[in-house]
């Protein structure tokens, strides 16, 4: 592809071009293909001119602005050593620079799993907090890496594959970026589990036919509904379940002696409407219409996921009692479930990034929560098991008796709640009352319990708390708490 064929197709994938953007992006193009002179072809066998355009249009596509797609253009161009870092500055500014050093400084770790290689995870989530940016571009890189992933060894394979599964799509998923951590999950998931992989898609297509046909039927017949009560469908289309997704849900169902057949929301419709108010309109006329499935109703508006993912669900009864789920959103709903953290960065004039602090606090304040751990814990074993088990797992959210929502990592258990309200719940409870029930402490919680703590004045925590403990506060506070009792004795 020529420069002024790359230059005109990104220029239309920036939300507002600025004056002089074109000639920012020719100049970048220009200067990395200069840099890959000596080796234009990358180790996959692909060229490097294609490589850097295909990261350039991620993150085009993601809303960056041409500084940062240039600096993803030229993200390379310090590895490639045919330019020094005084050139890009002189060239493209210190901004670019600062970006494209980030990139590098990621790109020189090696990762060799969790517990080997702590450090090189350290300084990725060093980099998500002080620039997201940077992460970013090594995002848009690692997606087009994946996609060449068939032309390297199967050791190479595997541990690029599986690195992806184990951070980078969870990062993703973090930061509300869910087309991307599917990606990253349906590219890499052939690749770790062959075998898992072919099921899963087996389900999909077994269902592919039915369900489609099905959903068309609901599709035409839910226009038809909404056009009558005046509400007009922007867009709507089908969401399949990715393959890794739907393993991991299988393995659930295994785990509770349900059969796979019985999931029900591997095709889901979406349905796009203008604003909030005609997004709850439309889920009420949808489920006057057909019957919705007990519990399968959803309100992500009105309590957001952890990740701030918001939209309507309802899983509705059809056909010979079969259940398809359908998801209701306004536009801005919709580009902040596909692109999360992405979306939240805007550009003023000048083209220097503008974060919307409330949002970009909320979906970052778990790097920093994370980062100030690490600090005041050394021991590597403990930190790759709170990244394992805490950080960089599933999350839910659960209720107060009052309504107040408490974010926790999926599997976490009641005592992890109490310690998330205060140390002093967590120390002195006894017991918990989920769902109006009386459960013990080690129970654990599921996303949209509610959920309260029984306490004893003179309790105190026990070691074996320690076994079913799953946050990293929870334990710190546990050991905090050991550590007084035993003082005391």
């Amino acid at each position: 592809m020529k420069t002024s064929e790359r230059v005109t197709k990104l220029h239309k994938l920036l939300k507002d071009p600025l004056p002089g953007d074109k000639e920012l992006l020719r100049r970048a193009f220009e200067f990395a293909d200069k840099a890959h002179l000596e080796s234009p072809e990358r180790d996959s066998k692909t060229s490097w001119d294609d490589h850097t355009y295909n990261v350039a249009e991620s993150l085009a596509s993601w809303g960056q602005n041409a500084t940062v797609v240039t600096a993803g253009i030229l993200h390379n161009a310090i590895n490639a050593g045919a330019a020094t870092e005084i050139e890009i500055r002189g060239t493209f500014g210190k901004e670019v620079l600062t970006l494209i050093q980030g990139v590098h400084n990621l790109g020189m770790l090696k990762y060799r799993g969790l517990e080997k290689h702590l450090e090189a995870l350290r300084k990725l989530f060093v980099a998500t907090a002080k620039d997201v940016r940077i992460i970013l571009i090594a995002f848009a890189n690692r997606l087009d890496n994946l996609k060449t992933l068939g032309n390297y060894s199967e050791e190479h394979q595997f541990k690029i594959a599986q690195e992806t599964l184990e951070v980078h799509a969870r990062i993703a998923h973090r930061l509300g970026m869910g087309q991307l951590k599917a990606e990253f999950e349906t590219l890499s998931f052939p690749y770790v589990d062959k075998e898992a992989f072919d099921n899963a898609q087996k389900l999909i297509e077994s269902r592919s036919k039915e369900s489609k046909k099905e959903l068309s039927k609901i599709h035409r017949r839910t226009q038809t509904l909404l056009a009558k009560n005046n509400i007009r469908v922007l867009k709507s289309d089908y969401r399949v379940k990715n393959p890794y997704s739907l393993h991991n849900k299988i393995l659930r169902y295994k785990a509770a002696d349900k059969q796979p057949e019985e999931i029900a929301d591997v095709f889901a419709l979406r349905i796009i409407v203008p604003d909030e108010e005609k997004c709850y309109r439309t889920l009420g006329i949808i489920n006057n219409h057909w019957r919705p499935v007990s519990g399968g109703i959803k309100d992500y508006i009105a309590t957001p996921k952890p990740n701030g993912y918001r939209s309507l669900h309802t899983a509705i009864l059809v056909g010979d009692g079969h259940v398809a789920e359908i998801q209701i959103r306004t536009p801005e709903m919709h580009e902040e479930a596909e692109f999360g953290i992405a979306s939240h960065i805007s550009y003023k004039e000048a083209g220097s990034p503008k974060m919307s602090s409330r949002s970009m606090a909320r979906r970052l304040a778990w790097v920093k929560s994370l980062l100030k751990w690490q600090e005041d814990n050394s021991q590597g074993t403990e930190f790759a098991h709170e990244l394992r088990t805490d950080f960089l797992q599933n999350r839910i959210f659960v209720f107060t008796p009052k309504g107040e929502v408490v974010e926790l990592p999926e599997g976490a258990t009641a005592i992890d709640f109490a310690y998330a309200i205060h140390s002093r719940i967590g120390d002195t409870a006894v017991a918990a009352v989920i769902n109006s029930n009386y459960r013990s402490l080690d129970t654990k919680l599921m996303g949209r319990d509610t959920v309260k703590i029984e306490t004893k004045e003179g309790a105190h925590p026990s070691h074996k708390w320690l076994l079913f403990a799953t946050t990293a506060e929870a334990r710190r506070k546990i050991r905090t708490a050991l550590k007084k009792v035993s003082s005391s004795i």
